[in-house]
């Protein structure tokens, strides 16, 4: 493994204590795609615990009610999932599982443990929540059983047993083992969990297709003990935590057949690093592109662009940071929530400003101004500025952003801007939150709404920069899902400097040499 030190974007260590109690038995995280719903558990050791929940990016926490739900129950496992409102799934040993619909409260009891030992260890969900699946281990058998839903909760079954052998009859307990972490595709069809050891066929990691209803499970690095796992939004790039280090597969959905018919090999690498002191948690960005692990008394969060091949070594100040047992990403891989080993919470900050694929940049072609997509530009290309004439592209790159479908402002989702409000456009630019639209004079409100987001009023090319967020002429862009997103510098003595160019017929600004090289996190042409 290569390992470069304190080489991350920037934009991966600019963190802020969250407006939440300092818990120090955090034991479960999780976040929607969109980043803005985050939800974590806790465990107290003396038998009480709580869920708390953020609706704007982890910046701050409200506890859930105490008197209905798993209580004061510790909570060992939380799954966030998207529907007209905020809901997430909670789920206490002893005590069963529990729907939270924000605004509402809890749901009624959803699941109810077996008996006080049976120990809910984790809990994965699809994307709509329609697909959902629950470890747990009896304390007193050993023997470990994964739960599942597919139709939002109504009715469960147990996954069958883990030999690589046709699926017996739903309801068959699995054999003596601990399970230790459980995760899926978006859909819920592609499904992977971690065990510790057991009776055959023991430990390491285990796959299954179609949901695992009617396949049997395929096991993968044998006889080593996992903690965690971590896959993409498509089930290919899964993330591993062995005895051995840290494991990645590549083809994680790469299974044919069902029932009866053998299913192909998920193949993991053998380790791609040897273990650090305690290795804690994995990530995997939900479009594959970026891979996160942490430890405990360690260096702090190792960070992969180029999926394993090498790590950066992200420190932080203060030290306590060096110690991270949780991490919650974003779709696109930045993060936006982790926790310490004293329990305080943190949130990530992110400024993005990029064009979505396909704007047009106007530029000179062969002589010509002519507007070009921004994708096919490079280092060299010659753009159009507003007052310094052509300028040459300097760096370019892309990278990938989750974009919504409501329609709540925010600075990390896509925004339109149409003819009808913006006579500039030939047709509709689609601009991040935080992409600043050049103007000859801002309102009161806009003054007041930027210095709060951005620290101060920003001019370039003798004008005031309008985030897309704030300027209410820009509607919020509302086709879900993961887009590509660009953006570039031009030329310029000026390390920080930026220019005025035309998007689409828009007078908007581009990103300086700083921004694209150190804060974008961006994958460079």
């Amino acid at each position: 493994m290569s390992v470069v030190p304190n080489t991350a974007p920037t934009v991966y260590v600019s963190w802020t204590s969250a407006q939440a109690p300092a818990i120090t038995t955090v034991t479960t995280l999780a976040i929607y795609s969109d980043g803005l719903l985050v939800v974590f558990g806790t465990n107290s050791g003396s038998g009480a615990g709580s869920t708390y929940f953020s609706t704007n990016g982890g910046i701050s926490y409200t506890q859930t009610t105490t008197g209905s739900g798993p209580g004061t129950n510790p909570i060992n496992g939380v799954a966030v999932f998207y529907s007209t409102t905020n809901r997430f799934y909670a789920v206490s040993p002893g005590v069963g599982l529990y729907r939270y619909i924000v605004g509402t409260g809890w749901s009624s009891q959803l699941i109810s443990s077996v008996s006080n030992t049976d120990q809910f260890t984790s809990i994965a969900t699809s994307t709509n929540g329609n697909s959902t699946f629950i470890t747990s281990t009896n304390a007193s058998s050993g023997q470990g059983t994964i739960t599942y839903s597919v139709d939002g909760g109504s009715t469960w079954l147990n996954f069958p047993r883990l030999d690589d052998g046709p699926a017996p009859a739903a309801g068959t307990v699995i054999q003596a083992m601990v399970i230790t972490s459980i995760c899926c595709d978006s859909t819920g069809q592609y499904v992977f969990f971690t065990c510790t050891g057991g009776s055959a066929p023991g430990a390491g990691i285990y796959s299954s297709a179609a949901g695992g209803a009617s396949n049997y499970w395929h096991r993968s690095v044998s006889a080593l003990s996992f903690s965690r796992v971590s896959c993409s939004s498509n089930g290919n790039v899964v993330l591993a935590i062995g005895s051995g280090g840290v494991y990645l597969s590549t083809n994680g959905n790469a299974h044919t057949g069902s029932g009866g018919t053998a299913l192909s090999t998920a193949t993991f690498a053998s380790a791609i690093t040897s273990t650090p002191v305690n290795i804690l948690s994995c990530s995997v960005s939900q479009d594959g592109t970026k891979l996160f692990f942490t430890t405990l008394n360690g260096t702090g969060i190792y960070y992969s662009p180029d999926l394993g091949t090498t790590w950066r070594i992200i420190s932080f100040t203060p030290n306590t940071l060096s110690e991270v047992s949780n991490l919650a990403l974003r779709v696109d891989g930045y993060p936006v929530s982790l926790v310490d080993k004293t329990g305080t919470v943190y949130y990530g900050t992110t400024t993005v400003l990029c064009f979505k694929e396909d704007t047009k940049i106007l530029c000179l072609v062969d002589g010509k101004e002519s507007y070009v997509p921004i994708q096919t530009m490079k280092p060299g290309t010659l753009v159009k500025t507003s007052l310094d004439g052509y300028k040459k592209v300097d760096t370019i790159g892309s990278s990938k952003i989750y974009n919504p479908a409501h329609t709540i402002r925010g600075k990390n989702r896509l925004y339109k801007c149409t003819k009808t409000n913006y006579p500039e456009v030939f047709e509709d630019l689609v601009i991040t939150g935080c992409h600043s639209i050049l103007v000859d004079d801002i309102t009161d409100t806009q003054r007041k709404d930027i210095t709060e987001l951005a620290g101060r009023i920003f001019v370039t090319d003798n004008k005031y920069r309008l985030m897309a967020c704030i300027d209410e002429r820009a509607e919020p862009y509302t086709e879900e899902g993961i887009h590509t997103i660009w953006h570039f510098a031009l030329e310029n003595d000026n390390y920080y400097y930026n220019y005025g160019v035309y998007a689409n017929g828009l007078l908007v600004e581009t990103s300086s040499k700083r921004m694209m090289k150190e804060l974008s996190g961006m994958q460079l042409v």
